[in-house]
This record gives C-alpha cells, structure tokens and sequence, in this order.
C-alpha cells in the first residue's frame, strides 16, 4: 500500500456546486503543495439528514484513498452512470458520488494541463537575466505562477481555463 500523503494545515481548496437527491451539494476540494486534490468536502441543504451523514463519510473514504494515491478518474470509472436524456450516447453519474469524482477528475486534468503547458516551456529564457534561466511553476491560488530560478523574477500565471488542449 502507498504511503498516505500529509497535507499542510493550511492548504488551497476550490468549491464546486452539485445537483442530488433533490438538493444541492458544495463540494469542497483540498489541494496539496503540488496542486494535486487530496481530500473532498460535502455539505448541502439537507444538513443532519441520513444521506447528508452517508455523503460526508463517503468524503472521508474518498479522501483517505486520494491521500494514498489512487486518482480520483480510477474510482470513478467504476461507478455507475445512466443515460442523458435527449442525448445519443451520452451519460452521467448515477449519484452524488459519481459526480464528485468526476468534479475530482476533471480537477485532476486541469492540473496536469498546467504542468504540460509549464513543461512545454521551460526552456523559455528570462527577460531580465538571459537565455540561461530556468523557470519553475508554484500553486498560488487556482493557478499557477512562474518564476526564474535564476533571479526569482515573476512571469506571470496560468489557470486551467488559460490552458488550449
């Protein structure tokens, strides 16, 4: 088994809103140092009810497995998923955690994005130190922000919707 990843006490999230049950749902996504998720949060409208209590321990669960390092596409793929109506061939999550982990997967690609389009260009020079310089990528707030390891110069930041596939 993976060793469990700690997170920092304090940590980057991202809040997303989804429909289930006949309510709506905030879930609540922590971030580790790399901008990876590794823990989700679910509350709702419907705070003390039985399917409330069985979405947060579900969260638990989720967490713990993310923390471990099985990707969130992984566990949702072995979840159920029904038709869309109106739509050929097309289909969403059969329930409230099978739309969580795709929240977590579609996290999961934007970040991998991020770090493609960061890769593509590390060799990129410096405007203010030359050709030699190197530049490293860091999460601050939802994306992510470059700067020359040279002399520590900032060259700005990109987020998951600035990223073209």
């Amino acid at each position: 088994m993976n060793q469990r990843a700690s997170l920092p006490d304090r940590r980057q999230n991202r809040t997303h809103e989804i429909a289930a049950y006949g309510a709506t749902w905030r879930v609540c996504i922590g971030y580790d140092a790399h901008g990876r998720a590794r823990e989700v949060f679910m509350d709702g409208d419907r705070v003390g009810s039985e399917v409330a209590h069985l979405l947060s321990d579900a969260c638990v669960a989720i967490s713990v497995a993310l923390q471990h390092g099985v990707p969130a596409s992984a566990m949702g793929a072995s979840c159920g998923t029904v038709p869309v109506f109106g739509e050929d061939d097309a289909t969403a999550p059969a329930s409230a955690l099978g739309a969580v982990l795709t929240v977590l997967a579609i996290d999961d690609a934007d970040i991998a994005a991020m770090v493609r389009a960061r890769d593509a260009d590390l060799d990129q020079a410096c405007a203010f130190c030359g050709p030699a310089a190197f530049y490293e990528a860091d999460v601050e707030g939802v994306g992510m922000c470059w700067h020359c390891k040279a002399c520590g110069t900032p060259h700005g930041a990109i987020r998951p919707e600035d990223v073209i596939e």
